[in-house]
């Protein structure tokens, strides 16, 4: 076993290479505190790793961050962007949370956000696959899930957005995803990127904006233009 407390294995560029790992793991239902290492802990032999560590690691003063695959680049490089706008979402989600009253929807939410980690993790990772990405299952999952609210909430026309305050947090999740969507199609013209993670934020979207109906519908104030 590792133990990652502080002053013990290093600092900077390699704890915070861990530390991306672990919020990774962390997203895979692991125990608190004993996680699965990254790749470069289990080559080494280290099963698995007592983390506890400071988020401060200064590593990124001069402008760089550290890929979860372990590479140095630019804050601003479009990779960098990608996954932080799913950092994005995710945070919109969590307010949303608490804002809506439908127990599908909540439990939703709680879904996509952990599907989130996932999707930010595959974005992080160049030199070494992440070991959970985005599936053509995964996809289909939530391109069943709206066709069922679709089945419940029937559209007649456009949408007048946000007539709850919890529809309203989603609908702004919702153009988050689009952009989101939008910064990865940018990527994927650079670079190599997986063709179920770019249908997957293009179902995504629609996910949310179906859960924000729900919860209008629910309420009685599904409204049209």
């Amino acid at each position: 076993m590792m133990d990652l407390r502080p002053g013990k294995y290093g600092h900077g560029a390699a704890k915070r290479e861990i530390f991306l790992y672990t919020v990774h793991s962390i997203s895979r239902g692991c125990e608190r505190g004993k996680i699965f290492p990254h790749p470069a802990c289990r080559r080494k032999g280290f099963d698995s790793i007592l983390f506890n560590m400071s988020i401060i690691t200064r590593t990124g003063d001069e402008g760089e961050t550290g890929l979860w695959s372990g590479e140095r680049i630019s804050k601003d490089d479009i990779r960098v962007e990608a996954y932080g706008t799913i950092d994005e979402l995710s945070s919109a989600l969590g307010m949303a949370r608490h804002l809506c009253f439908q127990d599908e929807v909540l439990y939703a939410i709680d879904d996509i956000q952990r599907l989130l980690f996932r999707v930010a993790g595959e974005l992080a990772s160049v030199g070494i696959p992440f070991d959970r990405p985005i599936t053509g299952k995964d996809e289909e999952k939530i391109a069943e899930k709206t066709l069922a609210i679709e089945e419940r909430v029937v559209l007649k026309g456009f949408v007048i957005p946000g007539m709850t305050a919890g529809s309203a947090a989603l609908d702004l999740a919702r153009t988050i995803a689009r952009r989101a969507e939008r910064r990865v199609i940018t990527l994927s013209r650079r670079e190599a990127v997986s063709s179920d993670l770019t249908r997957f934020l293009n179902r995504l979207s629609d996910y949310i904006f179906m859960l924000a109906r729900l919860e209008e519908a629910s309420a009685g104030k599904l409204t049209f233009a």
